[in-house]
């Protein structure tokens, strides 16, 4: 950059003394001239041979139709943190619309759902989350008033409070067939909610895990949790309760 700057400098110089020497326009014509061309150095990212940069076209509508891409949609479309062999995602910048969470990233396993990955994405409407997933953290995806679908492998084991809290539009929720633990108020405020099926995997159900879900009429316990369910009215209130 800076060589560049020096060739430019240079000639403006040579030039200019030339045709007006020891002018106070020269001087002013040198001077703009230069900061044109240290501004231009700036504005060319230095980059790997091969590498180009994603266009981040939500922020920019004037990006093109079908835009470079050299590197993974993951590394654009998710924050994460790597602990030893694991990746945890903590966030997510993706577009609109249907989500699949990678299985992995950087060659390491999708672990974990960090606490408020998903805070308030309130665009995105179906979330698929890989096998490999152990735990989703609290307030994981609260918020997400468009989401409608969740869909949750069998590694999964522990649910956070309020995971799903809030997500008003939620009407299709798969648990894990491993899931151990569910915590406080984990679908509180999901009123399109309409059944649920409670693994008997579940060894610990927090408080008010179902808490304001009016349309959800109908749930399915299965037999390990039974005994648990049957003594906390404060978790299931609700019209249609079968034991099996």
């Amino acid at each position: 950059m800076f060589a560049r700057i020096h060739l430019c400098f240079k000639a403006l110089v040579k030039s200019t003394l030339v045709t007006q020497p020891k002018s106070f326009v020269s001087v002013i014509l040198i001077t703009c001239m230069l900061t044109a061309a240290v501004v231009s150095c700036i504005q060319m990212p230095i980059l790997p041979p091969g590498v180009t940069l994603p266009y981040p076209t939500d922020n920019f509508p004037h990006a093109p139709d079908n835009p470079p891409r050299t590197v993974p949609n993951f590394a654009r479309e998710f924050f994460y943190v790597i602990s030893g062999d694991d990746v945890i995602i903590t966030g997510y910048r993706g577009i609109p619309g249907d989500v699949v969470i990678p299985a992995t990233i950087d060659e390491k396993r999708v672990a974990s759902i960090g606490s408020g990955a998903f805070y308030q994405c309130d665009r995105i409407t179906r979330v698929t989350i890989p096998d490999g997933v152990t735990s989703i953290g609290d307030a994981a995806f609260a918020g997400c008033r468009s989401l409608i679908s969740v869909i949750m492998p069998d590694s999964v084991i522990d649910v956070g409070n309020n995971a799903f809290g809030g997500c008003d539009q939620l009407i299709d929720v798969k648990l894990s067939n491993s899931l151990k633990s569910i915590g406080d108020q984990a679908f509180a405020s999901c009123s399109s909610l309409t059944n649920m099926t409670i693994p008997g995997s579940v060894e610990s159900i927090g408080d008010g895990i179902f808490n304001y879900c009016g349309s959800l009429a109908s749930i399915t316990v299965l037999s390990i949790v039974m005994r648990k369910l049957r003594t906390r009215p404060d978790v299931l209130q609700l019209t249609d309760c079968r034991y099996s």
